[in-house]
């Protein structure tokens, strides 16, 4: 089997045989027993779950809290039609009404398993760039007469360049809507070849890992936009987009490759003036994050130092997504059986429901 560039790969990944899913399964060399996980605190992961962990997905938490059975109680009730829960995504995010619903205990869990952007990412030259209050004209004549030599410069550069297009003459930023793969295929998944193919839902910004899988969806919606119904409604388009572009990329590397434990899809949804930096996983059900969030520059006063915070944040959220597209390309190989095995486990992932 080879890899990308054509090379021989002599790791090919060996997935052990898979037994009953009465007594156990088998993912990336761990062995989930029933009875040993009936005896601890949390409960055993559900027959869904166990799909799951056979794409090397972890269907537990760091803490053994069993935060699954209330998730499982509030998708029980009813709720708002915009409720994420609905669809099996277990909703993390400030706005979340799940949250408001868990215990301290169980809240303390979730805090523990939250994403976390921090890291050893360089500023130093970001920070000589910004290294004083400046007005925009100011910061833009500097940007400008600084060779773009650097990742970092040409990121200032273009950030800058594009205000200096649409700022601040224009109130609003240009709608331009790209296809969701995910969504398409899910949609289209049921239909007969003959028949006439139903459209994709659209992102205002996609990107995509070595393979082609989309990893990040944007959705924008006018600048100073106040209708909150708006933003729910964006927020839940969004989170079912990238779980669709989850389970596509799922399906898709299983085709030929182990997922690795952490897979996720990243989003962006920017409403009024704030964007907000978002994370869908999998630990016995989808998880959706806010992994951070910081004001957009919309007035020459305020500029600098939210350009600062927006520039930092960005390129935080660049590297996780960076760090995501990495390990998908550096996936282990599997044989054909394990191919087969894996392909059979993806046709019965959780659906997103149809809307």
């Amino acid at each position: 089997m080879t890899d990308d560039a054509g090379d021989q790969r002599d790791h090919t990944h060996k997935l052990r045989p898979i037994a009953s899913e009465q007594t156990r399964i088998v993912a990336s060399g761990v062995t989930w027993s029933l009875k040993a996980a009936a005896k601890r605190k949390f409960h055993a992961p559900s027959e869904a779950a166990y799909r799951y962990a056979v794409l090397n997905q972890r269907t537990t938490w760091l803490e053994e809290e069993d935060i699954g059975s209330t998730f499982e109680k509030y998708k029980g009730k009813r709720r708002s039609s915009l409720d994420l829960s609905l669809d099996g995504i277990m909703d993390l995010t400030t706005d979340s009404p799940f949250l408001k619903e868990v215990d301290d205990k169980e809240f303390d869990v979730i805090l523990k398993d939250i994403p976390s952007l921090s890291g050893n990412l360089e500023m130093k030259e970001l920070d000589e760039l910004l290294d004083e209050q400046r007005s925009y004209e100011e910061l833009q004549d500097k940007v400008f007469n600084t060779p773009p030599n650097t990742p970092v410069r040409r990121f200032l550069f273009r950030v800058v360049d594009s205000y200096s297009r649409y700022f601040p003459k224009h109130s609003y930023i240009p709608r331009i809507e790209i296809a969701i793969i995910g969504t398409g295929e899910r949609r289209n998944a049921s239909m007969d070849p003959t028949d006439k193919m139903k459209k994709c839902k659209r992102a205002d910004i996609t990107g995509n890992d070595t393979r082609g899988n989309q990893v990040f969806l944007a959705e924008c919606s006018m600048l100073y936009e106040k209708d909150i119904r708006k933003k729910r409604e964006d927020r839940r388009k969004l989170a079912r987009s990238m779980k669709d572009s989850w389970d596509s990329a799922a399906k898709k590397l299983a085709e030929s490759h182990l997922p690795h434990d952490d897979l996720s899809v990243f989003g962006l949804q920017f409403f009024d003036e704030k964007l907000t930096f978002l994370k869908l996983d999998y630990r016995a059900h989808y998880r959706l994050w806010q992994v951070d969030t910081s004001n957009l520059p919309t007035q020459t006063s305020n500029f600098h130092e939210r350009a600062a915070i927006c520039c930092k944040t960005a390129l935080m959220f660049a590297r996780a997504v960076a760090e995501e597209v990495r390990q998908r390309k550096e996936l282990p190989a599997l044989s054909p059986r394990d191919v087969l095995s894996l392909t059979r486990v993806t046709d019965k992932l959780t659906r997103t429901t149809d809307s």
